[in-house]
């Protein structure tokens, strides 16, 4: 990673909105909903980036989730994340390229986090704007890091991604909810409750996050 994109990266409104809340939407609002979100976030590419995404995801996939999991690429330059109730994870083209194999991995176990320690998740929302949603993104990155030491990759590369997104964000309060979600990993790993040397999926699945809270927030609310 280079000192140039660092600077311009640093430049970039930076967002990562994981997670949701589509509660009393039937199947076909909730697709129209997802689709103009995808519109207004610049639709949705195919290549090599979404190739490597989704490879990524089917690996990490083995042992937690049986039913399939797509990775969309947005066709945006900002550093994003998104899961949606359909099962569908969204990355964008700038999170994508700047991201090591291991590091997007982590970044889509995070999502995939979501959907282990959920029943039914629902739309996208801004992470860290309260403490209910700080919850439930911790819960997700606990829940992540077990899945990447499930699979031999160091939960040191969410510890990553996170310090990407404080370093490249000026929003306060996204800074401050990212670095306590980074304070509570570092403690999970120096305290050995996720097993870094962790191989069994069978094993890491009986260890997820059901105690994370729900939201309660309205889809519409979500999108603008």
């Amino acid at each position: 990673m280079n000192r140039n994109w660092m600077a311009r990266a640093c430049s970039i409104l930076l967002l990562l909105v994981l997670g949701g809340c589509t509660s009393g939407m039937d199947a076909g609002d909730q697709s129209a909903v997802e689709s103009q979100w995808v519109l207004q976030r610049g639709g949705v590419i195919r290549g090599s980036q979404q190739l490597r995404a989704q490879l990524l995801c089917d690996r990490l996939c083995r042992g937690w989730i049986h039913n399939s999991i797509h990775v969309r690429i947005v066709n945006s330059s900002l550093l994003g994340a998104w899961t949606w109730p359909d099962r569908d994870i969204y990355i964008t083209r700038g999170l994508a390229l700047h991201l090591t194999d291991d590091e997007l991995a982590a970044a889509i176990a995070h999502e995939m986090g979501h959907l282990i320690n959920s029943n039914a998740v629902q739309c996208p929302y801004a992470l860290g704007r309260n403490g209910e949603k700080l919850g439930i993104e911790a819960g997700a990155d606990l829940t992540g890091s077990r899945v990447l030491a499930a699979h031999g990759i160091s939960p040191q590369c969410l510890i990553r991604v996170l310090q990407l997104l404080y370093r490249c964000s000026s929003n306060v309060s996204l800074r401050n909810s990212l670095q306590l979600r980074i304070q509570a990993l570092l403690s999970a790993i120096s305290s050995g409750s996720i097993d870094k040397r962790l191989r069994n999926v069978s094993r890491a699945r009986d260890t997820r996050d059901l105690t994370v809270p729900t939201c309660t927030a309205n889809t519409s609310a979500a999108i603008s």
